[in-house]
């Protein structure tokens, strides 16, 4: 485009439309491989690269036979050749970040750039000549020793990407088979956990000598939900690690947590002779919504602690009211002990995973020290933070404020007791361990419930096939078929009766794939006898009636 602005095309027209000729048709090449459809990239990509070379190839040497021709036609002051190097710089600058990755292809397009003007610069010569063919060498050792740092740190990042990317694909293989591992592990332990409670709680509703129930049967049925609680501690900590832990939303009386917590660490408190109080403010609200299983679990923590550190005096659970809203109130929580203290050292820890204190200390409570720092991340779920305040001696005050949901239409209480049975139903129980079976079928037929045993989920899809139930109980690891499969399966086929899954898989997101197979609840083993009895009043008509 220079050399239409000069008389160039009149005196040399065939080396000015033979350039002109080269350099457009190199342009419009290079734009139909870049701009066009990418199927000769996809096709052929090693052809696509050749091309690409071609195009430079031809560009940069039609631009540096231009720059030559101007400077042996005008000389070195023209405006042409002074448009021309601005030109030529701009090209090789931009061709050595873009061919950063080919260090050849930079090689090649900066010296077709430069040298014919460099040679030609030669070829004229004197002062002019020799210092514009010194200055075009320099630029060009410049760029090449530029090009190369770029093309070694291009490649160099490339690889540490690579790498990186290596690790975390190695670290995500890591954690899934961590999380399966501790999913296998969960099945595999509280499948003979679920036997031994379940049979423990038989038992304590058998005819038996005092001392066998006093002394036996409670030491079992202690010992094994110590070890529950222990697994459970290390399953919870694992999904807090692993950001799977979420809280549900459901409705529940501050007022009855409160009191279970203090019926559930009664019996540790009168062993020890303390005196365990709770109070609720009389304007927390009767009927909330938030979680109340890891609300529970972060009192049962803090007030389990409590009574394990005190020897002597009192133990408090208090709830007041904070800010409040039509839709939402702040509640206060304090758990208070007169117990043994912590010194203020040993404070900025106490809620780090695996912490007491020091060795002392577990050695003479025992304890895993997962608890104050499960209780501190499920706090932090509920949008609050545990607070601290103790000295040795003085016994040690563990507060913290969440916000829940002020509920319009109070809590339905069910009476799960012996005295208060549902009436009759038939229900399906879908298990293949036999000791299971046996626990689930007794504590059902001691509620008057008929029950069929189906060992697999094939045999669970022909009874109700053949039969008609209230409620099916669906265990998920079975051979042949699982029990998310069968649950799919029935509903395909368009059976409406109430699935409950009942799972020893605690990890993994178990409850959603339960509810995304279509199940409308889920119950985790192992199960206590009223938490099996509150699922049937739940899922199932209290008339009983028996439905398809």
């Amino acid at each position: 485009m220079l050399a239409f602005g000069t008389a160039s095309f009149r005196e040399h027209p065939r080396l000015m439309w033979s350039i002109a000729t080269v350099l457009v048709g190199a342009l419009v090449f290079r734009a139909s491989l870049v701009l066009g459809p990418p199927r000769l990239l996809r096709a052929e990509p090693a052809l696509w690269r050749r091309r690409i070379a071609d195009s430079v190839v031809l560009i940069a040497g039609a631009c540096g036979v231009t720059q030559a021709a101007f400077a042996l036609l005008y000389g070195f002051g023209s405006w042409p050749f002074t448009a021309c190097i601005i030109w030529i710089v701009g090209l090789a600058t931009g061709g050595t970040i873009t061919f950063v990755p080919c260090l050849n292809l930079v090689y090649l397009h900066v010296l077709l750039l430069e040298v014919p003007v460099f040679l030609a610069s030669l070829w004229i010569g004197g002062l002019e000549g020799y210092t514009f063919a010194l200055t075009a060498g320099l630029f060009v050792v410049f760029l090449l020793t530029q090009a190369r740092g770029l093309h070694n740190s291009y490649w160099t990042g490339l690889a540490d990407r690579a790498l990186e990317a290596d690790r975390l694909s190695e670290l995500e293989a890591l954690s899934l088979a961590k999380s399966q591992f501790l999913a296998n592990m969960s099945h595999e332990i509280r499948t003979p956990m679920h036997g031994i409670l379940g049979m423990a709680q038989l038992l304590q509703s058998a005819e038996c000598r005092p001392e066998q129930r006093d002394f036996y049967l409670d030491t079992l049925y202690s010992s094994a939900k110590g070890l529950l609680h222990v697994l459970n501690d290390v399953l919870d900590f694992s999904k807090i690690g692993a950001g799977k832990l979420q809280l549900e939303t459901s409705s529940f009386d501050m007022r009855a947590i409160v009191e279970q917590t203090r019926e559930i660490l009664s019996a540790q408190a009168e062993a020890k002779k303390l005196r365990l109080r709770s109070s609720v403010a009389p304007e927390v609200p009767s009927s909330l919504r938030g979680d109340p299983v890891r609300l529970r679990q972060v009192l049962l923590n803090l007030a389990g602690n409590a009574i394990k550190f005190t020897e002597a005096g009192l133990v408090s659970i208090q709830v007041e009211t904070g800010e409040r809203t039509d839709e939402s109130v702040e509640l206060r929580f304090l758990v208070a002990d007169t117990g043994i203290g912590i010194p203020k050292d040993q404070q900025t820890h106490i809620f780090d995973a695996f912490s007491q204190g020091d060795a002392s200390i577990t050695r003479r409570f025992g304890g895993t020290g997962l608890g104050l720092a499960i209780s501190s991340e499920l706090v932090q779920l509920m949008g609050g933070r545990i607070e601290l305040d103790s000295a040795p001696g003085q016994g040690s005050r563990f507060s913290f404020s969440c916000r829940f949901g002020i509920c319009t239409e109070g809590v339905r209480r069910v009476d799960t007791s012996a005295e208060t049975r549902h009436p009759p139903l038939r229900i399906l129980l879908v298990e293949d361990n036999l000791v299971n079976q046996t626990v689930a079928a007794r504590l059902l037929e001691k509620q008057g419930h008929y029950v069929r045993i189906a060992s697999t989920g094939r045999q669970a899809i022909e009874r109700v096939t053949a039969e008609i139930f209230d409620l099916i109980l669906m265990d998920n690891q079975m051979p042949e078929m699982s029990g998310i499969e069968a649950a799919q399966a029935m509903r395909v086929a368009g059976v409406t009766i109430p699935i409950v899954g009942l799972s020893a898989e605690t990890v993994n997101g178990a409850q959603e794939r339960f509810l995304e197979a279509g199940m409308n609840g889920y119950l985790a083993k192992p199960f206590r006898a009223d938490e099996l009895y509150d699922v049937i009043h739940r899922f199932t008509p209290a008339e009983g009636a028996a439905r398809h």
